[in-house]
């Protein structure tokens, strides 16, 4: 029999289903063939209604059906929702209403499953589990999982659980949820004892057990109710019980790194409940630093109140007081009552301890009271140095007014938070008196400050008359006031009102070592200044007009010891730029002039041109190396992106550091450091050009020769790169007490990642007859040294050669002598190393070299000492080699430079032969 469009509640109940679906129509085909009505088939249901709940929103349900007896099977069964899907398969005892299904239900939102009467939590899920139970009430049982969960908009990630549902019980038998770096936890049981159907949730009665780990506080509360400015990290435990128009929260938290309205704290733990209108904490203790406070309190009906507030050490610094001293302490007691229209609270507070460059700042003592909306309070601070009192009333106004007397006194203290870099001799004293009053939309005050003495980096300021100062709500203005310091004195005058606008002057002259204090980087600032300055214009673009002439000025930064000195110059104020007009200074016996323009936004630097020009400036760049250059460099950009470019001719230069060449290769290699984030100047682009041709000169226990230099340094300040090529022509290095003339010698730098440069030398000498040539390619970390002679020899023999002066079949059984010689010079090497400079830099020689050397008559090992100086101004070249404790093997040689291609040698040998040589040096191109 087929069907169509047929009521949907006489065709369920002709199958023996009783749904209690929204009304709708049936279709399908029946089948039945036995004597008894036993039909089979399929059907497909089509809703016409929409409910509000979960059966109204079903809006189709199909599967195929069989009835045997008193049993209904079902095969292939799906409901569904607009949002939802829900397959059953299993079998129903109709005469009993007994229902066997097995289920899996998928949603793609949860709020599906949960409205009207929960809707807060969103996310997709999955359901798997049985369906037992009579039809009016039956029992579902599974395990549920959600992914992309929020409640709120809290991100819960994944959730899984088991529960079991019938209509007037929820039992949750564990759920769990995981976030990042959270994890929180439930069970219980929930019952709707006013329910009517499956699925009417209204009403529910909570028996809840919760833990939260690591919630995030910030988050959390603004699920729940509006964005506060809290943070922190929530550990909680706590039940949820009573009825659902009002579930009571208790149970105990930890909240680990807090944060409320700017206030931190290191932790915060209570114990805690609310129901309602009614918060109660209990013993909740909040730390910070060493300080340590307790609270307990309540609130009713979200009207009254009571709170109890101690704490018997709270240390100021803790409290968010810059500049405080570490151990100065205060003690409080507070405690209130009443409600929020009319409190009643006293606060009483001990302020003890409190040191400042070894002085006391003495004891203090705070009150304050509210009571029949009457507001007073006083202080006296500092040993009675500072006296303040007033009153108020509380109402919707809340009008107020205050008295401050500061007795003469040093206050030092109060300015050093101002200062990147506090001073030894940093010393204020004050003495004024300042009257206040004003409502919650109203400020006035009026300060008199009758003496003002400050001192710091050998100056004094005074005043020479009352400075009197005015506040009428955002507007500020000072009469004209002058502070003197010996023969220099500055005046300063004018308004402003804070967030509009500015009318300042100020004029005079001063010392510039005051302004150190501003910067820590700075390590010596001295000199003059005269200057007339005005500020004026809006609050967030104000212009400075004047000028500002600095004279006889000494600067320099803490980590790097050479100092500009003589500074002089003017600086132009125009508005929203600074003109600089020829700054000029000496620096290394030279001179610095700049030149330049600083554009402003507000009091903030914008873009900035400095045009220097250097003069004859040397510098160190080590203990034995120093330059002497002449350029102009550019120095240009914003605070966010700098470029330095220009040209650096070097006038002279000479590098005399010591190699300590055989520790160097015996060392292992260094790991490169990880270069850490550059944070200001340290960005800015450099593309200087540095080149030279004369005066460059190496000259130490490696190497005497001339060089040419031409490179580009580029990179950033915080990661310099070279670029480009030192070479050399002629000169002298030496290997194996051995002096090679240099036939050509560079150093390439095109690495663009770090500076290591690719080296090539070629270098020749004469040794017994045998014209020998040495060749060194590569970079630091790994380079190839190799030794051809002619006549050919043996790269061994060649060694032997320059080490003994004999070759291998010359030695008769000396070659043991030889690998002594050579494993002895690399395992003293660093103790030989800093003996030769040492003994270099007591006797004023040029070369000092101690070798290890095998003797030609005995075969042992012994050390050899050479020396050499230069004298008649670079001409004659002397050198001297002798076997330290023997008179025999000791070698003198002479060389006379005629000019730059003939020189004459004079040579006594190790075997006493006197000799003489004429050299001529020929060049080809």
């Amino acid at each position: 029999m087929n069907f169509t469009d047929v009521d949907s509640q006489p065709a369920f109940k002709l199958i023996g289903l009783d749904i209690e679906a929204p009304k709708g129509k049936v279709k399908g085909e029946l089948f039945s063939s036995d004597s008894e009505f036993n039909p089979s088939g399929w059907f497909s249901y089509n809703s016409e209604q929409t409910g509000s709940d979960l059966i109204g929103r079903v809006k189709r349900i199909k599967g195929e059906f069989k009835v045997q007896g008193d049993m209904l099977s079902l095969s292939n069964t799906e409901v569904r929702t607009d949002k939802s899907s829900l397959d059953i398969n299993g079998t129903v005892a109709m005469s009993a209403s007994a229902l066997n299904l097995k289920g899996r239900l998928i949603t793609h939102d949860i709020a599906d499953l949960t409205s009207p009467y929960f809707d807060l939590l969103k996310g997709t899920g999955d359901f798997t589990g049985t369906i037992t139970g009579k039809f009016d009430d039956p029992l579902i049982d599974g395990a549920v999982r959600m992914t992309s969960a929020s409640l709120k908009g809290y991100g819960l990630d994944n959730v899984s659980g088991e529960l079991s549902y019938r209509k007037n019980l929820l039992e949750i038998k564990s759920l769990s949820v995981k976030a990042k770096d959270e994890e929180h936890t439930a069970r219980g049981y929930i019952k709707f004892n006013e329910a009517n159907k499956i699925f009417d949730l209204k009403q529910p009665d909570y028996n809840l057990a919760v833990s939260l780990r690591g919630a995030d506080i910030e988050r959390l509360v603004t699920a729940l109710h509006k964005k506060l400015p809290l943070k922190g990290k929530l550990n909680t435990e706590f039940n949820i019980t009573g009825n659902g128009s009002y579930p009571e929260y208790s149970g105990s938290a930890a909240v680990i790194n807090a944060e409320a309205y700017k206030f931190s704290a290191d932790s915060l733990t209570t114990d805690f409940s609310y129901r309602h209108k009614d918060i109660a904490v209990k013993r909740a203790l909040i730390k910070k630093g060493g300080s340590a406070m307790t609270v307990e309190g309540r609130i009713s009906d979200m009207e009254k109140f009571f709170f109890n507030a101690s704490g018997s050490k709270l240390f100021l610094k803790d409290m968010g007081l810059r500049g405080m001293p570490d151990d100065a302490v205060l003690n409080i007691n507070a405690t209130g009552s009443g409600t929020f229209d009319n409190p009643s609270i006293t606060i009483n507070g001990k302020l003890s301890g409190g040191t400042f460059k070894g002085k006391p700042l003495g004891a203090g003592a705070i009150n304050a009271s509210i009571k029949n909306k009457d507001i007073l309070f006083s202080a006296v601070l500092f040993n009675e140095k500072v006296m303040m009192k007033g009153k108020g009333y509380l109402s919707d106004l809340l009008p107020w007014s205050a008295e401050i007397t500061m007795t003469s006194g040093r206050y030092d203290f109060l300015f050093s938070p101002l200062l990147k870099d506090v001073p030894d001799d940093f010393v204020v004293n004050m003495k004024g008196n300042a009257v206040m009053s004003g409502t919650r939309k109203t400020f006035s005050a009026s300060a008199v400050l009758n003496q003002v003495n400050a001192a710091f980096y050998g100056h004094s300021f005074s005043n020479d008359s009352d400075i009197r100062i005015r506040f009428d709500n955002r507007k500020m203005s000072f009469s004209a006031f002058t502070m003197r310091s010996g023969n220099a004195a500055f005046s300063m005058r004018g308004s402003m009102e804070i967030g509009r606008e500015y009318n300042i002057s100020l004029e005079g002259s001063s010392a510039l070592s005051p302004l150190k204090g501003f910067s820590n980087k700075i390590g010596v600032l001295r000199g003059d200044a005269d200057f007339a300055l005005t500020v004026g214009g809006k609050w967030d673009n104000p212009r400075i007009n004047g000028n500002l002439d600095v004279s006889n000025g000494l600067f320099g930064l803490k980590d790097i010891h050479q100092r500009v000195s003589s500074i002089n110059g003017l600086f132009y104020f125009e508005g929203n730029k600074i003109t600089i007009r020829k700054l000029s200074g000496k620096l290394g016996g030279g001179d610095i002039d700049l030149s330049g323009v600083v554009y402003l936004s507000g009091f903030n630097l914008k873009r900035f041109y400095l045009d220097t020009k250097l003069n004859n400036i040397t510098t160190p760049i080590s203990k034995d190396f120093s330059v002497n250059f002449y350029g102009n460099v550019l120095y240009k950009g914003t605070l966010d992106a700098q470029n330095i470019t220009g040209d650096v001719r070097v006038n002279r230069a000479r590098y005399r550091e010591r190699l300590e060449w055989k520790s160097w290769l015996l060392k292992a290699k260094t790991a490169e450091r990880p270069r850490g984030e550059l944070t200001g100047v340290e960005k800015a682009a450099l593309n200087v050009k540095i080149y030279g041709a004369e005066n460059i000169i190496v000259d130490n226990n490696i190497a005497r020769a001339p060089l040419k230099v031409d490179m580009v340094l580029r990179g950033t300040i915080g990661q310099p790169l070279l670029f480009g090529r030192i070479e050399s022509k002629e000169g002298k290095v030496y290997f194996r007490n051995n002096e090679f003339r240099i036939m050509n010698a560079s150093a390439d730098f095109t690495d663009q990642n770090r500076i290591n440069p690719v080296m090539e030398m070629v270098a020749q000498t004469i040794v017994k007859g045998y014209n020998i040539r040495l060749s060194l390619e590569g970079q630091m970390e790994h380079f190839n040294l190799s030794l051809v002679s002619d006549p050919p020899l043996e790269e061994t023999d060649i060694l032997s050669l320059l080490t003994v002066g004999q070759i291998g079949k010359q030695l008769k059984g000396l070659e043991g002598g030889i690998g002594a010689v050579e494993a002895a010079s690399f395992l003293t090497g660093k103790v030989q190393d800093v003996f030769e400079d040492r003994l270099r830099n007591i006797t004023g020689l040029d070369r000092v070299q101690v070798d290890p050397y095998v003797s030609k008559s005995t075969g042992t090992v012994g050390p050899r000492l050479t020396v050499s100086k230069r004298l008649l101004g670079d001409k004659l070249f002397v050198t001297y080699t002798s076997v330290v404790g023997s008179t025999e093997e000791q070698v003198l040689k002479l060389e006379y430079i005629l000019d730059k291609n003939v020189s004459l040698i004079g040579v006594r040998d190790e075997k006493g032969s006197v000799g003489g040589d004429i050299k001529f040096r020929f060049e080809f191109k």
